[in-house]
């Protein structure tokens, strides 16, 4: 489901929900994944789609170190392994610190500030 604002849910508020967005099930998966003995961390970035979107949202996902294949990006979103498609902007393991734009402001109070963006992308052959 998409969710725009807030932190990842935990693990556990996911699966008491039964419904998460995309960086929700990431994080799902990668306390799954710790459970169990594997290094997981969380991945921020953007998923190029057919068809195209008008404008693209944010997208995560986790990668998982598997030894003898190194770390390997997973959707758990329903997309499965990552390919070329996904354009990673962050990884961590904190989901905290992959926040496209994180900030404070200090100051007047009347003061007014807007941050606007574009992101093009192009799929070679």
């Amino acid at each position: 489901t998409k969710r725009h604002l807030g932190p990842a849910w935990p693990a556990g508020r996911t699966l008491k929900e039964r419904v998460g967005s995309c960086r929700d099930l990431a994080m799902l998966m990668i306390e799954a994944c710790r459970c169990v003995g594997l290094p997981a961390r969380f991945v921020s970035g953007y998923h190029l789609v057919e068809p195209r979107p008008e404008h693209y949202d944010l997208h995560a996902w986790a990668e998982i170190y598997l030894p003898g294949a190194g770390w390997r990006g997973f959707d758990p979103s329903g997309r499965g392994a990552i390919d070329d498609r996904y354009i990673t902007l962050a990884t961590s393991s904190k989901p905290h610190l992959t926040a496209a734009v994180n900030g404070s402001f200090s100051g007047a109070t009347k003061v007014m500030s807007d941050l606007g963006w574009s992101i093009e992308a192009e799929v070679l052959d």
